[in-house]
């Protein structure tokens, strides 16, 4: 749903935000997968992109949140 987050515990796993304004983590050896959206000119929301990342503990850290904006893995705070 709307806000949603993901997170997962477990090894081999995919932790998934596919809502409006989501984020997900996952443990190393995992893969997130992310939703970014927008609202168009009568404000309906629409899907702008969906990318998966592999967790490796470096470029994409371990038990970390993040979300997509403009297209771009960023770390939640």
């Amino acid at each position: 749903g709307d806000g949603a987050n993901s997170a997962t515990t477990g090894e081999e796993c995919i932790s998934a935000g596919i809502g409006i304004n989501n984020k997900a983590k996952a443990n190393k050896n995992s893969w997130i997968v992310l939703s970014e959206w927008y609202q168009d000119e009568k404000y309906n929301w629409k899907i702008k992109s969906v990318q998966s990342f592999k967790v490796d503990g470096e470029k994409v850290k371990a038990n970390v949140f993040y979300y997509l904006k403009d297209g771009k893995l960023v770390e939640s705070e």
